[in-house]
């Protein structure tokens, strides 16, 4: 959680690769490819693959009035359009 102080987006991109231990994550549904998303207001829920662990993530951001991103949950699994 980022409380009181509300983070923009990219925040939460470093914050997923600190706790899943992998700078090398790719937010997107084909794990072949280059990085295709950012996080926005418009984006709350993705996938997030993890080269290094072999694995998928879905990822869940809350963002306030003001597009910053008051928390984050991320677990494993991913969306039936993942590749």
């Amino acid at each position: 959680m980022y409380e009181p102080n509300h983070k923009p987006g990219h925040s939460a991109v470093i914050e997923l690769s600190a706790l899943l231990n992998d700078k090398h994550l790719k937010f997107t549904n084909d794990k072949q490819s280059d990085d295709d998303f950012y996080p926005s207001s418009s984006d709350k829920t993705f996938n997030v693959y993890s080269p290094k662990h072999k694995k998928w993530y879905h990822a869940t951001l809350q963002f306030d009035s003001k597009d910053k991103v008051s928390q984050f949950s991320v677990w494993e699994g991913k969306s039936d359009d993942a590749e």
